[in-house]
């Protein structure tokens, strides 16, 4: 797996700089807790459901480095001036967690 998923090198900007969780077992079972499928399922969703996925994936990669964020929190952090930033670092996340788990 990637080192930069095992440690905690991966931020997200909202309203602040967030690292985002390495990937571990807690993460794995909160996408298939969020998702039917877990990251593939995730994946899938981002087609139908581009918004509420985000949120959701960005919930479950934050959840472990901050237990107070809600999904509201993170819905209301995201917006027009920050939503191509948002998904461009998502994007490179889940590239790097799918070519960990290669």
């Amino acid at each position: 797996m990637s080192e930069l998923l095992k440690e905690d090198k991966f931020t997200i900007k909202l309203d602040k700089e967030y690292t985002l969780s390495p990937v571990n077992w807690n993460v794995w079972a909160g996408l298939e807790n969020e998702f039917d499928r877990g990251l593939q399922g995730a994946i899938e969703q981002l087609k139908s459901k581009p918004i509420n996925t985000t949120i959701s994936l960005i919930y479950v990669f934050l959840k472990s480095n901050y237990p107070d964020i809600t999904k509201e929190k993170i819905g209301a952090l995201v917006n027009l001036s920050n939503e191509k930033a948002v998904g461009d670092t998502l994007g490179e996340y889940l590239k790097e967690v799918a070519n960990g788990i290669k």
